[in-house]
This record gives C-alpha cells, structure tokens and sequence, in this order.
C-alpha cells in the first residue's frame, strides 16, 4: 500500500471575498455594487459580473456530476478558458481550488468551498480546480465552455500519483464570535440569536420582556 498523504480540509461557505482568487460567483448583487449596469425603469436589474474568456465560439450544456465521495486525486487548469457552473437543482457540491506556484497547483493552499445550489460561480482563466463534488447523491449544472474534445485547453497534475498526496473535503465545526466549542470539538453553544424584546431564561427558555 503506497504511503499516501489526505489533506483534509475543511469546507468554506460561498463568500465573493475569499472565493475572488479563484473565480466570481453568480447572483444577484446590491444596489450599492459597481458591478450594477443598468436598471431600465426601475422594474429590472442587471449586474455584469465577469468577462467571459474562450478560444472558440462557446456553448452551454447540461451536466450531472454523481456523489464520489470527498476525496480528490487530481486538480486542473483551463489556461485558455474561463469555466462557468450554474446549479439547476439547489443540490449542494463542494469544489476545490488552489492558487498556482510555479505553473503547478500550490496544494499547501488549497482550498474547498460549498456550492448551495442557488448561485452559480465562474472560475477565472487558468485556475486551478476542480468541480463538483455533490454532498447528496448527485447536482445538476448548466456549463458554459468551448470545449468540444475534452482533451482541449486543459492541463492535469496528478496530486496522488505524482506528489502522494490526496485532498479531503469536510464539514468542520461553526467558527466565529459566539461559539462555544468543547475539547473535543463538540458545539455546546452559538451565538445569541434571540430577537429583540425577548430574553432567554433558566433551561433557554425564552419569553417576552415585559416594559414597565
């Protein structure tokens, strides 16, 4: 049995800020986003998000990707395209990216973010990735790509075979101000979520404060 290395790591919500290496996710933004275009009587939005980036004339498809576990043997880059998944079904999948070190994936900082199903994501051209990997049994996506021979505009590198060394997507623990954890990882508590005008008493019970 070859000594193979699992990287685990643990995966991250869907954020603009952290994802923005890697890609720009789908959806729709806020009044105040530079990214706003036009706004036609007020009765539409639109916010141009990325410049889409391909060597051929693209197309869209249909594509499902099965439950495979959470394990990743491999990453990949389009150098000359950039890469578009947008959910059909609002099943979640979790993705890994890793930033380039030398033309080759920098798997000390790679990374796994959870796809909810409700926003799609474009990677930028030449990153690396790779997609999807459905938590339930499957998710379905439109794809946009110029890649009729799945050999065109694509590069490999085989982390397992070449580097012995996997990547493992996980769900960790809530992190934050507010959660309380025990040492063995446990949550014993979140933070405070009790609307306004009430207050949580012995046993969490909660009840109305009473104004004088």
């Amino acid at each position: 049995m070859p000594d193979i290395t699992v990287r685990r790591i643990a995966v991250e919500p869907l954020e603009r800020v952290a994802f923005e290496p890697f890609g720009v996710i789908i959806d729709a933004g806020a009044f105040e986003d530079e990214t706003l275009n036009r706004a036609p009587g007020q009765m539409a939005f639109l916010w141009v998000l990325k410049q889409l980036e391909f060597p051929k004339p693209p197309y869209v498809a249909g594509s499902r990707y099965l439950y495979r576990g959470a394990r990743c043997d491999y990453l990949q880059q389009h150098p000359e395209s950039t890469a578009v998944l947008v959910p059909l079904d609002g099943r979640p999948s979790v993705v890994f990216v890793a930033p380039d070190r030398d033309g080759s994936p920098d798997l000390d900082a790679a990374r796994a973010f959870l796809l909810d199903g409700r926003r799609g994501i474009v990677f930028h051209r030449g990153a690396w990735v790779r997609y999807a990997y459905p938590v339930l049994d499957m998710a379905d996506y439109a794809y946009v790509s110029a890649r009729v021979d799945p050999t065109e505009d694509i590069r490999h590198v085989y982390i397992e075979r070449d580097h012995g060394t996997v990547l493992e997507w996980f769900f960790g623990p809530p992190a934050g101000e507010g959660v309380e954890l025990s040492p063995g990882g446990a949550v014993l508590g979140l933070p405070r979520r009790v609307p306004e005008g009430f207050e949580i008493g012995v046993g969490g019970r909660i009840s109305r404060v009473v104004k004088d």
